[in-house]
C-alpha cells in the first residue's frame, strides 16, 4: 500500500501544477492591489453616498470621509505593494534544512485525501444549490492542494533542503520553519482574497444593509485595514521568528562547540 499511496503523491510533483500556483501568487497580488487601489475608494465613496446622514452623524462631512478614505486606501496599496516584493526573497535567503523527508509524504498525503474530499463535497453542494458552501469547499480544495504542491516541492517553492542528520532539537526547529515559510508563502493569494471579500462586503454595505449601524462600519473597517495591512504584519512576524530561530540555532552551535571541546581534553 505505501508504494501505492508514493505513486499517488507524484501527482502533486508535477512542474504545471507548481507553475500553476506561482502564477496564482502573482495574479492574487494584482488583483488585491487593483482592488485596494481602485475598488476600495470607489467602494467608499458609495458607501458615503448611500448613507450619508449616518456618516454625517458619527464621522463628519460625507463627501470629506470618502475623499479620507481613498487617501487611506491609497497609502495602504504602497505599503502593501512593496511589502509583497518581498515575501519570495524572504523565503528564498532563509535557508532550512530538514532531515526526514517522510514528514512531507505524511502531510501531503493528508492534504491529499482533504483534496479529494472537499473536491468532492464542492461537486455535491453545486448539484444542491448550496453555492455558499460550493465556494467555501472548493477554497479548501484549493489551499489543501496548494500545501500539497508546496509540500513535495519543497526546494522550488520554499527553498527548503534535505539534509543527512541533525539532533532532534534542530529538526524539530527546521520543521516549524517549514510551516512558518509556507503560511508566509500564503500571504499573496490571502491579501488578494481578502481585498476581494472587502470590495464584496462594501458592495454589501452599500447596496443591501439599509440598516447600517455604526458598529458595522467599525468593524468593516477593522477588518479592511488588517487585511490591507496583512503583508507588513506577515513581514514583521517573519522577521521576528527568525530572529528567535536564529538565537536557537546559536545556542545549538555553542552547545555543539563545547561538547567537541569537551571530547578533545
Amino acid at each position: 500500500m505505501k508504494k501505492i499511496f508514493d505513486k499517488g503523491l507524484v501527482i502533486f510533483k508535477n512542474n504545471k501544477l507548481v507553475k500553476f500556483f506561482i502564477n496564482a501568487e502573482t495574479w492574487a497580488e494584482k488583483i488585491g492591489l487593483v482592488c485596494l487601489y481602485i475598488g476600495m475608494p470607489i467602494v467608499g465613496i458609495a458607501v458615503c453616498a448611500s448613507h450619508d446622514a449616518l456618516i454625517d452623524r458619527m464621522y463628519g462631512e460625507p463627501a470629506a470621509v470618502a475623499i479620507g478614505f481613498a487617501v487611506a486606501c491609497l497609502i495602504f496599496g504602497y505599503i502593501a505593494d512593496k511589502m509583497l516584493e518581498y515575501v519570495k526573497p524572504s523565503i528564498n535567503q532563509a535557508k532550512t534544512t530538514i532531515v526526514n523527508g517522510a514528514f512531507f509524504d505524511v502531510l501531503a498525503f493528508f492534504c491529499g485525501i482533504v483534496t479529494l474530499a472537499t473536491a468532492i463535497a464542492t461537486i455535491g453542494l453545486l448539484f444542491d444549490g448550496s453555492f455558499t458552501e460550493a465556494i467555501q469547499a472548493a477554497a479548501i480544495c484549493l489551499l489543501s492542494l496548494y500545501f500539497a504542491v508546496m509540500l513535495l516541492s519543497p526546494e522550488k517553492m520554499l527553498n527548503v533542503r534535505i539534509q543527512e542528520s541533525a539532533t532532534p532539537a534542530q529538526s524539530l526547529i527546521s520543521l516549524t520553519a517549514f510551516l512558518i515559510k509556507a503560511i508566509y508563502r500564503l500571504v499573496p493569494v490571502a491579501f488578494g482574497a481578502a481585498m476581494v471579500v472587502c470590495i464584496v462586503s462594501g458592495i454589501d454595505l452599500a447596496t443591501v444593509s439599509y440598516q447600517l449601524s455604526g458598529y458595522k462600519i467599525l468593524s468593516y473597517l477593522s477588518t479592511f485595514i488588517m487585511s490591507a495591512l496583512l503583508p507588513l504584519i506577515a513581514y514583521f512576524l517573519f522577521l521576528a521568528y527568525y530572529f528567535v530561530l536564529d538565537l536557537c540555532m546559536s545556542l545549538f552551535r555553542i552547545a555543539d562547540a563545547v561538547e567537541g571541546k569537551n571530547k578533545a581534553k
